[in-house]
C-alpha cells in the first residue's frame, strides 16, 4: 500500500510575503531608534536664565559678612543638582541645601522645597570677607560651566 501525499498549495502569496517582510523591518529599526535615542544625552542643554536680587548684606558678630542673595527670576526652574556657585575669583562648589555654615560658606534656601531653584529661593553667605570693591558671587549652570547671572557684594 502505497500512501500518496496530497500537495497542500494553499500558502500565503509572493505580494503578500514581501509586504510582511518590509513591515517586520521597518518595526524593528523604529524600535532600534527609540532604544538608542534614549540612551544618548542631549549634548545641546542650554542653561537657564535667570535674575539675582541685590546682595543683602550685614556684619557677622564673629566675623566677616552674612550676605543673602536672592534669586528674582529663573528660567525654566532648575533641579538644584544643576547648579554651582563661585564667590569671587575662586573655584565653582556644588549648591548646597546643608547648614555648613563654616567662613564663607553657602547655603541654598528651595522655599518651595520643590527640589528645583525657582524665583524667591536664596543664598545665604555666613562670614563672608569682603574688601571695599567687593566680591563677585556667580551662579554657575553645571552641565554646560555656563554663568546664569552674578552679583557684585559690597560691605
Amino acid at each position: 500500500m502505497k500512501k500518496m501525499w496530497k500537495k497542500n498549495e494553499a500558502a500565503v502569496s509572493p505580494v503578500i510575503a514581501t509586504i510582511l517582510m518590509v513591515a517586520i523591518t521597518v518595526v524593528l529599526a523604529a524600535v532600534l531608534y527609540v532604544m538608542v535615542m534614549g540612551m544618548t544625552d542631549d549634548p545641546t542643554e542650554k542653561a537657564p536664565t535667570g535674575v539675582l536680587g541685590d546682595p543683602n548684606v550685614s556684619v557677622n558678630a564673629t566675623a566677616g559678612y552674612d550676605v543673602v542673595i536672592s534669586i528674582t527670576s529663573l528660567t525654566p526652574d532648575t533641579v538644584i543638582v544643576n547648579l554651582d556657585y563661585k564667590i569671587g575669583t575662586g573655584t565653582t562648589a556644588d549648591v548646597s541645601t546643608t547648614a555648613n555654615y563654616a567662613a564663607g560658606s553657602c547655603v541654598f534656601t528651595d522655599v518651595g522645597g520643590d527640589g528645583s531653584a525657582s524665583s524667591g529661593d536664596y543664598f545665604t553667605i555666613r562670614g563672608q570677607a569682603l574688601t571695599a570693591t567687593g566680591v563677585t558671587f556667580y551662579l554657575v549652570f553645571e552641565p554646560t560651566g555656563a554663568v546664569i547671572n552674578s552679583v557684585l557684594i559690597t560691605p
